[in-house]
């Protein structure tokens, strides 16, 4: 029943990480489709720049702190 427990938590854990992925390539993306459209509004940039800069931040801390705890998804 363990083990059944810990796959499940490596899965959503998993899972988390592939969506953070996702949406941290795809704010890049309308970063750099922002820049090349219109250098002159900045609409798209700054959407881009806020979702990434939230997301690195969070990667950051999170990176951080499964460090610390050494609890990464590899030793699971």
């Amino acid at each position: 029943m363990e083990t059944l427990y810990e796959l499940c938590t490596w899965f959503l854990e998993a899972l988390v990480y592939i969506i953070l992925t996702v949406i941290t390539i795809s704010s890049l993306l309308i970063m750099i489709q922002g820049i090349r459209q219109h250098p002159i509004n900045k609409k798209y940039v700054i959407i881009g720049g806020i979702i990434f800069s939230i997301i690195a931040i969070n990667a950051i801390y999170w990176g951080i702190y499964f460090l610390i705890e050494g609890d990464l998804i590899i030793n699971i």
